[in-house]
């Protein structure tokens, strides 16, 4: 019988990456073919304007000359840092699932770990995308409607990244009982009454304590 782990069998990890190039079909559409939804009104003037008071001309061509370097520095730069922002939150949570689906069936505790870390760092990136579409937000005269469809999505791809972490509990306790049961064999071993068998068994018992603080660490610096 062929050994498939659970966090295999299930179809959350293609639920992950089909749903993550989803997120990045409408994000980039909305960054590249819909500006973000921004749009930069001419310079126009007003009605009547050759009727109002000189004073009242003034202070409108000082206002709209304001305006104008507003919005050119949203053009040649906040726009341009705001895209290559939210192109790198996408590049680094779709590199992280692809660096995570990479170790498939993790044999030791350390692959376990790494993959651990890909899937935590592709949460980071989903949490980075949002404070960088927020942003976006805040800054561009543009109709906030056009989030609304697009955070539920990135709630979305968080709560699939963390199912599929926890899909991966059975792999990982598997993995552990699989490294006592060897660390009780090779402790066996060293029963003698030697200096030799001493030594062994004092460093068993300093990597089982170690491991059972990296454990402890690692749950404490557990992305929510």
């Amino acid at each position: 019988m062929s050994q498939v782990h659970k966090a295999d069998r299930n179809e959350s990890r293609f639920m992950v990456a089909d749903h993550a190039v989803t997120l990045k079909n409408m994000i980039r559409e909305l960054s590249i073919l819909r500006n973000f939804g921004y749009k930069a009104r001419e310079s126009k003037l007003p009605r009547n304007f050759y009727e109002w008071s000189e004073a009242s001309r003034e202070r409108w061509k000082e206002q709209e000359e304001a305006r104008l370097k507003k919005l050119e520095w949203l053009d040649k730069h906040f726009l341009v840092e705001a895209r290559k922002s939210v192109e790198d939150d996408i590049r680094r949570m779709l590199h992280g699932i692809s660096a995570a689906n990479s170790i498939k069936w993790p044999s030791s505790m350390t692959e376990a770990d790494e993959r651990r870390i890909h899937q935590d760092r592709v949460i980071a990136a989903c949490e980075d995308l949002r404070i960088d579409l927020q942003d976006i937000m805040d800054t561009l005269p543009i109709n906030k409607n056009w989030m609304t469809h697009i955070e539920p999505e990135i709630v979305a791809q968080i709560n699939l990244i963390r199912a599929w972490r926890k899909s991966d509990n059975e792999t990982r306790r598997a993995i552990r009982e699989a490294d006592m049961k060897r660390w009780a064999k090779f402790l066996k071993d060293c029963e003698g009454d030697d200096a030799q068998s001493a030594l062994l068994r004092g460093a068993y018992h300093a990597i089982l304590e170690n491991m059972e603080r990296c454990e402890l660490d690692r749950k404490d610096r557990a992305t929510p």
